[in-house]
C-alpha cells in the first residue's frame, strides 16, 4: 500500500485478523477492523489510520454499510433431564441451532454410567447402570468457540 509500506500494512492486517475480525465480517466489517487495528497500533488520526481509511474509500467501501453483529452462541434447546430407572433405555437428541448456521459440536459431562453422547449423531443413548443423582452438563460450541451450556440433575432410581 502506497504511503505506509508493506510492513505497516502487514502489522495492521495481522492485528485486524487476530483481534477484530469475526467469521461473519463483510467488507464494511473488514474496513472497520483494519481502521481500528491501525488506530490501536498508530493512534487516531495517524498516517496509518488515515491511509487505511482512504484505501477502503478508494475501492468503494466507505463504511456506510452496516457491520454485521459479532457471532453469537448456539441456542442449546432445553433438554428435559427426566428421571429414569436403572436399565431403562434412554434416547435424547440434542439440538442447538447456531445463528451463523455453523456446525455445532456437542459434549456432555456427568452422564450416569451406561449413558453416552455420540457426537456424530448428537444423541445420548444407553441404559443407566447405577442409581443416584447425576449433575449433567451439555455444551454446544460452534467453530468460532461461541458456547452454550445447560446443566441439570438427572435422577436414576432403582429398577
Amino acid at each position: 500500500m502506497k504511503g505506509i509500506g508493506n510492513d505497516t500494512v502487514g502489522k495492521i492486517w495481522c492485528r485486524a485478523l487476530t483481534r477484530h475480525l469475526v467469521s461473519n465480517s463483510n467488507f464494511s466489517g473488514a474496513r472497520a477492523a483494519t481502521v481500528r487495528a491501525a488506530t490501536d497500533l498508530y493512534g487516531a488520526g495517524s498516517t496509518g489510520t488515515r491511509t487505511v481509511a482512504a484505501a477502503w474509500f478508494a475501492v468503494g467501501v466507505d463504511g456506510s454499510d452496516p457491520v454485521p453483529p459479532a457471532p453469537q452462541a448456539p441456542s442449546l434447546k432445553w433438554i428435559n433431564p427426566r428421571s429414569g430407572v436403572v436399565g431403562a433405555e434412554v434416547l435424547v437428541r440434542l439440538r442447538a441451532p447456531d445463528p451463523q448456521r455453523q456446525r455445532v459440536a456437542f459434549t456432555a459431562t456427568g452422564l450416569p454410567p451406561g449413558l453416552a453422547l455420540d457426537s456424530t449423531t448428537e444423541v445420548v443413548t444407553g441404559r443407566a447402570t447405577q442409581q443416584g443423582t447425576f449433575d449433567v452438563t451439555f455444551t454446544a460450541a460452534d467453530c468460532d468457540s461461541n458456547t452454550a451450556r445447560r446443566q441439570a440433575n438427572r435422577e436414576v432410581g432403582p429398577r
